[in-house]
């Protein structure tokens, strides 16, 4: 069978990047440490204006007073969109997510149909992770052939290993992008045994982000999809409580797969097991639970809106793949 595989191709020699920040600000050593990297690969590099901006602007009737909370943030929502869209209208073919946090979707609702047109036009590619998904999630929705790839945030340059930067840099530099990820040696299978193959586009991100998109315009659609799911520092009841929300809500009627990727600092792993196992034992795919993907020291890179398969061999792990001509 061959299978299309849309927006396949990062140009080699378009090695131009912009930084955002779509939620909270950043510091500028952060930036500065992104800008070495990126640029010791032979990348141009675009700073946005708000990266570490600390304190919102006033309000005109200052109804918000002088709140604390309000200084997270990289700018008041429409200052964050507007940098955002400078950075989608601008020359650089790749848009970098600094920082994560909170906030993103208070922007992406911003977006316009002229931003989605000039996405697909000039073919942008977005990278970034945790809060950032939920721009992902409208972006997709309304540009079928957008590409992105899930991958260490810039604040995290500092908190990964080097070859997690490197593999991210190879993604984005190289026409040969799809590849193969073996899940971790230690990785469990959460579905019936006799699912062993799963194809669609992988989409997804950080869990309780996308959870808390269920009813709005964001909300992430499964259906024919491999969805990726990692988390942080939440509870198994917290992650309980989110699964029950996509489940109950039918967000993940017709998912071809489930990756349950890292689940750093949410409590004991065979806590996680159970609560995977009531939620997902019966669906009709593969679901594994251990890929090194997510906020960890090792991170791995994927392809977003790529088609992908997700394999179970009793012989090995299970292997997240890329396919880009027949099969």
């Amino acid at each position: 069978m061959t299978i299309e595989v849309i927006n396949q191709d990062v140009e080699s020699g378009d090695q131009s990047v912009c930084l955002v920040c779509t939620g909270y600000h950043t510091d500028q050593s952060h930036v500065d440490k992104v800008v070495t990297l990126f640029e010791e690969k032979g990348y141009s590099v675009r700073v946005s204006g708000n990266l570490t901006q600390k304190k919102v602007k006033a309000q005109a009737d200052n109804m918000f007073g002088n709140s604390n909370y309000l200084q997270k943030f990289a700018g008041t929502p429409q200052e964050r969109y507007t940098e955002l869209q400078s950075a989608i209208c601008g020359p650089e073919r790749v848009i970098y997510a600094m920082r994560g946090g909170y906030g993103t979707c208070e922007v992406a609702e911003m977006l316009t149909s002229k931003d989605f047109e000039i996405i697909e036009n000039k073919n942008k590619v977005f990278v970034g992770s945790s809060d950032f998904v939920s721009l992902l999630s409208r972006i997709f929705s309304n540009c079928p052939s957008a590409l992105a790839f899930h991958a260490p945030l810039g604040i995290q340059s500092v908190k990964v290993d080097d070859t997690s930067f490197e593999k991210l840099i190879a993604q984005l530099s190289s026409k040969n992008r799809f590849h193969s990820i073996t899940a971790d040696k230690d990785a469990v299978i959460i579905s019936n045994p006799k699912f062993k193959h799963g194809q669609g586009r992988v989409i997804g991100g950080n869990l309780v982000t996308i959870s808390s998109l269920v009813g709005t315009d964001l909300q992430y659609n499964f259906n024919d999809k491999i969805a990726l799911f990692e988390e942080i520092s939440e509870t198994p009841r917290h992650i309980d409580r989110a699964l029950k929300q996509l489940i109950a809500s039918r967000t993940l009627d017709g998912v071809k797969g489930v990756i349950l990727a890292s689940f750093k600092g949410c409590g004991d792993k065979h806590d996680l097991i159970y609560v995977f196992k009531k939620h997902f034992k019966g669906l009709n795919c593969p679901v594994v639970f251990g890929f090194s993907i997510g906020h960890i020291y090792h991170q791995e890179t994927v392809p977003l809106n790529c088609l992908s398969a997700l394999d179970i061999n009793d012989q090995m792990p299970p292997v997240l793949s890329f396919p880009s001509c027949e099969i």
